[in-house]
């Protein structure tokens, strides 16, 4: 210990964890954090030549808090490096309790993990993950535990569980509403900030299929589910309604679901109706599940009226098309057009590319990207940084 430890401070501070060790199992007390083994857990007590090694070696409660928060890892067993202040554990059962969920529901099973327990936290890899809620059987996956400040259980954000498997299909994940795609908890909520596995809500109406929103962020909780940055579309037959990068919210106590397309939001554009062939102007469309009507209004409208702008999908108009150009010599859809002909597949193209031809940094070129999706011309996948030209793009171009 000398050898290790050239402060005889430390040889003081030895000699006070043997006490606590033995009187209450305390492993280790910080600003911050404090964990304890369960009192009267057998251990051995060792130095191996690197470390003082406290070793369980039956199944124990491993108990872990800050000043305002605790947490337990249940039927566990490891050891506890000293000088490093490490625990390195095998073992035991996780609940999700704190965040809301009943232990006979939501827990998982951790198989070999690490705590630096200078901190009240750890993670933890190749764990079986139970939510009788959304699953048969238990999936593998990650777990990131975290003690913060004691609040309202459905505010708490740990633990957090994040599948490996990414191509999930749920069945009445809320009632009449199915899901597909990776599966991650935030405390009590089932969430996900991906851009590379969105996650596909699909609502229907008399048994089929009726509306799919994809997004790559959303929020899951029992009583409501919102989604950003989503694509979505309303199928009408073989014809659709359609938009990318609006926000979706939808509350199980009424059943109603807003589709809202703020205009000060990044690259807003209209919904493409291929039915009506139209472009649609709305900052919100309500459906009550299983209802006939779809509502188009606008975002804090009062009363029963509410104004919304339906545009022919090939309207052609001349102040628009000034606007589009404003003070540039070549006009901002003859330069996307030129682009998407020449270098776009089926006239679709990435953003980054874009820039990168046309000599823009990407922030103008997003920024020309927005105005022509404003005017109903293109739509922008944010989540991909995809463009998608649509046949208006190509009628501006005949009519300019």
């Amino acid at each position: 210990l000398q050898t290790k430890c050239k402060n005889p401070k430390r040889v003081y501070d030895f000699a006070n964890f043997a006490s606590l060790l033995a009187k209450d199992r305390t492993l280790c007390q910080f600003q911050s954090s404090l964990w304890q083994a369960q009192a009267g857990a057998p251990f051995t007590l060792e130095c191996n030549g690197q470390d003082i090694v406290v070793t369980f070696s039956t199944k124990i409660e491993l108990y872990y808090s800050s000043k305002t928060d605790n947490g337990t890892i249940y039927g566990t067993q490891g050891k506890y490096y000293y000088l490093d202040n490490r625990w390195e554990g095998e073992g035991g059962r996780l609940n999700w309790d704190r965040a809301g969920l009943p232990t006979t529901t939501c827990w998982a099973t951790l198989n070999k993990y690490t705590a630096e327990t200078k901190f009240p936290k750890f993670t933890a890899d190749s764990v079986q993950f139970v939510n009788t809620n959304y699953f048969k059987k238990p999936i593998l996956g990650r777990v990131e535990e975290l003690l913060s400040n004691k609040m309202e259980p459905s505010k708490y954000n740990y633990p957090k569980f994040k599948s490996y498997q990414t191509d999930f299909k749920i069945k009445d994940i809320l009632p009449g509403i199915d899901y597909e795609g990776t599966f991650k908890m935030n405390g009590g909520k089932m969430v996900t900030n991906d851009e590379k596995n969105p996650g596909n809500y699909i609502f229907y109406r008399g048994g089929k299929r009726f509306i799919v929103v994809s997004s790559p962020k959303y929020s899951n909780s029992h009583s409501e589910l919102v989604l950003e940055r989503s694509n979505i579309k309303i199928y009408l037959g073989k014809d659709s309604i359609c938009n990318d990068g609006v926000t979706v919210r939808y509350r199980t106590a009424d059943k109603v679901l807003n589709i809202i397309n703020d205009p000060q939001r990044n690259f807003y554009s209209p919904y493409s109706d291929s039915y009506h062939c139209l472009d649609i102007y709305s900052g919100n469309i309500s459906w009550k599940l299983d209802s006939d009507k779809l509502v188009f209004g606008n975002l804090g409208a009062q009363g029963d009226e509410s104004a919304c702008t339906f545009e022919s999908a090939n309207y052609f108009a001349e102040r628009k098309a000034r606007k589009l150009q404003g003070i540039e010599d070549v006009s901002p859809v003859m330069r996307v057009y030129s682009y998407a002909k020449n270098h776009g597949s089926d006239m679709e193209f990435y953003v980054d590319d874009f820039a990168q031809a046309i000599h823009l940094d990407l922030i103008q070129a997003k920024a020309m990207i927005h105005n022509l999706a404003g005017s109903g011309l293109v739509t922008y996948n944010e989540s991909e940084g995809r463009v998608y030209c649509k046949d208006k793009l190509s009628d501006y171009v005949k009519a300019i």
